[in-house]
């Protein structure tokens, strides 16, 4: 069953319990452009070389960047951190992204916004850092936490969303809500795993799936 468009309205972005990922927050204008510096160089090791040529020593980390051992770990505990802050970035853009789509009045069925929610996972999918990090499950124990609780978040969210839409998901439950973020995370890692475009026939799979479930859950 399809219905008019959901009724939720996000005024803003609910807040986050994703903990940031430095040991303390820069203040000064010339700390927090170093520190984007080295995030960007960082960026550039795990697409250029891979994850390991960043977490496994700072050295070439800190060369290329021009940070002094010292300030790099005033704010870093380890060059697993770095990846940590990485990840921490991609997944607070996905969720600022996720969170616009939510306030876009223009859907007219839970149909049509699930459409669009498989596709902005797909094109989260093409940056290539995110998939350098997901889709090789590059992840610390810091970072897999982090996604734990970025999934959930998500789900209240996708909760929030079609609980709006008149007549349908009544019972709809968090958990549920939880399975299908679930999906478009692994499945999306599958049809990325060896194109970069994403494998259509997968994502066919991922649409199909989500839309099935759903529709059972109403």
């Amino acid at each position: 069953m399809t219905d008019a468009g959901s009724g939720r309205v996000w005024g803003t972005i609910p807040p986050t319990r994703l903990p940031g990922g430095l040991r303390k927050k820069p203040l000064q204008e010339r700390s927090k452009a170093a520190i984007r510096n080295v995030l960007d160089v960082a960026a550039q090791i795990v697409l250029e070389q891979g994850v390991d040529a960043l977490v496994g020593s700072p050295t070439l980390l800190l060369e290329r960047s021009g940070f002094s051992k010292g300030s790099f770990y005033a704010f870093f505990e380890t060059p697993d951190s770095v990846l940590d802050e990485l990840a921490l970035q991609c997944m607070l853009d996905s969720r600022e992204e996720q969170a616009k789509l939510f306030s876009d009045p223009g859907f007219g069925t839970w149909t049509e916004f699930v459409d669009a929610l498989v596709d902005q996972y797909c094109d989260w999918f093409r940056i290539p850092l995110v998939r350098a990090i997901w889709v090789g499950q590059r992840f610390t124990a810091n970072t897999r936490l982090r996604d734990r609780i970025w999934i959930e978040e998500m789900a209240v969210m996708l909760h929030a969303e079609l609980s709006g839409y008149e007549g349908c998901f009544e019972n709809l439950t968090l958990t549920q809500c939880e399975v299908v973020v679930e999906v478009l995370e692994r499945l999306g890692q599958v049809a990325f795993r060896d194109d970069p475009d994403g494998s259509e026939s997968v994502i066919d799979e991922m649409r199909t799936l989500v839309h099935g479930y759903l529709a059972v859950c109403q």
